[in-house]
């Protein structure tokens, strides 16, 4: 988790990448981010190439996936070009070996308890994701904790006025 914090807070910007219910996880990410000033992207899924052309030995990849196999789908069909681009790859997925693992800098492991076909939902799943990407920000935080809270509170007073019980519309 350390490894995967300083990777993230070195990065100029960090590229999300995840589909399904991981790219939503992913979009409440993005937005904790922005509230301390850290620049993250997740483009659409048929955009996948195109952004990781753009990211450089200056950013790094966060890609979530349960599974974490399959070179040839979304999102790890990209590695070969982040790679080739020298980004960092920061991976979340499932226990034991599989090709996200095998190519990522840092893997940060969920439980993978539940059946690909045979559940009722991705409750564990999404509870484990959601678990490590909260650690990962609140680590990312805690790496410039008082210009974070500063950058945090300075923001949530400009542009949450209207939030407040009786403020004008």
């Amino acid at each position: 988790m350390e490894r995967a914090a300083n990777i993230l807070a070195r990065s100029r910007k960090i590229g999300l990448f995840g589909v399904s219910v991981n790219a939503l996880l992913l979009a409440l990410f993005q937005r904790k981010c922005m509230t301390i000033g850290v620049d993250a992207a997740q483009p659409p899924q048929a955009e996948f190439g195109i952004f990781a052309r753009t990211l450089t030995a200056e950013d790094c990849a966060l890609m979530v996936s349960y599974t974490g196999e399959s070179e040839y789908r979304a999102p790890m069909k990209r590695i070969p070009l982040l790679r080739a681009n020298g980004v960092k790859i920061i991976s979340i997925t499932g226990e034991g070996d599989n090709y996200l693992r095998a190519n990522s800098d840092v893997n940060l492991t969920i439980l993978s308890c539940e059946s690909l076909y045979a559940k009722i939902g991705t409750f564990s799943t999404e509870e484990s994701v959601s678990c490590v990407l909260d650690m990962l920000y609140g680590c990312l935080f805690a790496k410039n904790y008082e210009s974070n809270l500063r950058f945090k509170t300075e923001t949530s007073r400009m542009v949450e006025l209207n939030r407040r019980p009786g403020a004008p519309e």
